[in-house]
């Protein structure tokens, strides 16, 4: 019983403060229901709110060195030490195409305004000459120029927000700044002598770089080199500036220090204005929330912190990460946090609660019921439930354990009459269930009480958490599981917000379902939610569940038509029919051209076959380049929506790889209908 008692910590609301992991000179102690945290370096104890997990790439064989947003806000670039550049979906850090391999460590990547990827990196010794700045061409995947300047060893890389300017830090103790539409170079030398520029930032206007070094940060006026180095914010620092941010009005610059300490200093008089010591160890990022509130860092202690910008103190600590934080990056809203580190992996956080997960966890777990049906690639984040996963104990077990449950909780039982005491509750057995030291018998009992709690107070996004946890743990079945929660939920939920809560739940789950194959649950997470979405008096999520529930239908029609169009070709291969099913599907759902084409050459629709013949021929003649390309803009006429973007996507491909032996007219021409496509989604061409 004692066992049971002396695991909760847990803030004042109620809620689960995350336990700490690999920090010497800590010590739990629970006065009464609440869990102060003291700390043998500090003096004061701290609570910090928990965020959630909602997403996970673990692609990077290597330290990720760089994270950049799109302009549109769906996709995230990373790149590091293995050499590779990937594109993520925003939403679901899913690998969209992956860039590489270069020929030596990437450094640093960004977006520029027409979805351009910008990447720095080091320098490869065996190749003398080779620029180490690179534009990769976001339609063809290929790298469209290169800034040719040998000495470049470069530690960051930072795009200015007009578009024209690019800086990177030097390891020879240099900032430098390029001219992107002249190519030109403007040199910039710190004086810092036998140091490296660390980090770089520029400020919002496009006119002052920043750089930081271990002599500390310096401004620079950007395109006027006889005023050369600006102001230098030192103050009585000398530790190494790992990283650098302006705020969203330019007024301030918060550096991260070496010393484990953020220094933030307003830019009129060059004056420190606060500091905040943030982590044990080395802080290595810094980012600024757009709306300027919110202030986030991560370092040596494989934590991500989130700072109120104002007053300087912690909102959110983000412990997940098996190595050192080195990459922060703010979604545009300012709701959600990307990171990046040493152990290789990009996460997505939510900061707002909302959509709160189990730590270390994605948003949904789902196992496809057979192997065979896992999508490919595009599923990467789906995990198999039983993979390095405690067996769920037995019935008997089970309620034996939640008898005892019962008996050393009854204080709490008694009380928990509303919906807050259900949910405080729910809280303080989800934080025993997740102390690994504990009984698994009685973690299982004790998540599936939170579960229960949870929906008896139709708090949705705990009851998620708590589903989240067990799938995590234990090896159940992912899919079921969930949606058997949010067929509960529906029944128990009754005002406004715990339905619109559920029914945003619920469509993300629909997504995940539908990329799992497993369209039968996918179906009932949507029949609950239309049930509860009618009184939210929300028509937008109305649209989407109705939208949902169609995709759903066509998706399953799909992938039974697609199934059966495989079976079909097992007998005859030329089967003109079977052959457009199955190319269709690879194409426009898959996104798998180098195999869809094959199909579509055999297929009975004209123009698809047409296209996936020029295709196939891989042209290296222009003029046949031109002619592939035209051939899929003949198909994308006759389509609309992500279909029709697939192929003009196709078409942009081999428009690209024409472009550069054209001359006059012909080459506007070409121009000019690259520019009417607009943005395109990434294309798998089998790279």
């Amino acid at each position: 019983m004692g066992a049971l008692m002396g695991k909760i910590p847990t803030n004042p609301n109620g809620t689960a403060v995350p336990k700490p992991r690999g920090r010497s000179g800590r010590a739990w102690f629970v006065l009464g229901s609440i869990a102060l945290l003291f700390s043998a370096s500090r003096a004061n104890a701290q609570t910090w709110a928990a965020a959630g997990e909602l997403a996970r790439c673990e692609r990077h064989s290597g330290t990720v060195r760089g994270l950049a947003i799109s302009p549109d806000g769906k996709y995230v670039a990373s790149v590091g030490d293995d050499r590779m550049c990937y594109v993520l979906d925003a939403r679901t850090l899913k690998v969209g195409r992956q860039l590489g391999p270069q020929s030596a460590p990437l450094t640093g990547v960004a977006f520029m305004k027409d979805m351009t990827i910008v990447v720095s990196g080091v320098r490869d010794k065996s190749r003398p000459g080779e620029g180490t700045i690179r534009f990769w061409d976001w339609n063809t995947a290929e790298v469209r120029s290169v800034m040719s300047d040998s000495d470049i060893n470069a530690h960051g890389l930072v795009l200015s927000a007009d578009g024209e300017k690019i800086g990177v830090g030097l390891g020879n103790a240099s900032a430098r700044m390029y001219h992107i539409p002249t190519g030109s170079r403007m040199g910039l030398e710190t004086p810092w002598p036998d140091r490296k520029c660390n980090a770089v930032a520029i400020s919002p206007d496009s006119n002052v770089l920043a750089a930081g070094s271990g002599g500390g940060v310096v401004l620079w006026h950007i395109g006027d080199d006889k005023k050369g180095p600006g102001p230098s914010l030192e103050g009585e620092n000398t530790a190494e500036v790992n990283g650098l941010a302006y705020s969203p009005d330019g007024k301030s610059v918060v550096a991260a220090h070496g010393d484990g300490v953020l220094r933030r200093w307003t830019v009129a008089d060059q004056t420190l204005a606060a500091k905040i010591p943030a982590h044990t160890g080395a802080a290595l990022c810094v980012a600024i929330s757009p709306d300027g509130k919110q202030i986030a860092s991560g370092g040596e202690d494989k934590t991500v912190r989130v700072w109120d910008a104002a007053t300087g103190k912690e909102s959110t600590r983000l412990a997940g990460h098996s190595g050192a934080v080195t990459c922060v990056r703010f979604s545009a809203d300012s709701k959600q946090l990307y990171s990046a580190g040493t152990d290789g992996t990009v996460r997505l956080w939510s900061l707002t609660g909302a959509g709160r997960i189990a730590p270390n966890t994605p948003m949904f777990e789902i196992v496809p019921r057979d192997a065979k049906d896992a999508p490919a690639k595009r599923n990467a984040s789906i995990r198999p439930s039983k993979r390095g996963k405690t067996k769920v104990p037995d019935a008997k077990q089970v309620e034996t354990a939640t008898k005892l449950i019962d008996e050393v909780y009854a204080d709490d039982l008694g009380k928990a009459t509303d919906a807050a005491g259900k949910q405080k509750l729910a809280a303080k057995l989800l934080a025993f269930a997740r102390d690994a030291d504990n009984d698994a018998v009685e973690r299982y009992a004790a998540m599936k009480r939170a579960v229960d709690l949870s929906v008896e107070a139709a708090a949705v996004a705990a009851a998620i958490e708590a589903a989240a946890e067990i799938s995590a743990t234990f090896a159940v079945d992912d899919v079921t599981l969930l949606t058997e929660t949010i067929e509960r939920l529906g029944k128990t939920a009754r005002m406004p917000e715990a339905r619109i809560a559920l029914t945003e739940t619920a469509l993300k789950m629909n997504a995940e379902c539908r990329d799992a194959r497993r369209f039968a649950e996918a179906e009932r997470v949507l029949k609950t939610a239309e049930v509860v979405v009618r009184t939210t008096r929300r028509p937008d999520l109305v649209k989407s569940v109705r939208d949902g529930l169609a995709a759903t239908k066509t998706a399953s029609a799909r992938w039974a038509a697609y199934q059966a169009a495989l079976e079909k070709l097992k007998a005859d291969k030329a089967d003109a029919e079977a052959n457009l099913t199955v190319g269709k599907q690879l194409l426009f759902v898959d996104g798998d051209w180098k195999k869809a084409r094959a199909y579509l050459a055999r297929c009975n629709d004209d123009a698809l076959k047409a296209a996936a013949e020029a295709d196939l021929a891989e042209p290296t003649d222009p003029d046949k380049q031109i002619a592939a390309a035209e051939a899929w803009e003949k198909v994308a006429d006759t389509l609309a929506g992500a279909d029709q973007k697939t192929c003009q996507a196709l078409a942009a491909y081999w428009y690209q790889r024409a472009l550069p032996a054209l001359t006059g007219l012909r080459r506007v021409k070409v121009e000019k209908a690259l520019k009417a496509m607009g943005t395109l989604p990434p294309i798998n061409r089998g790279v």
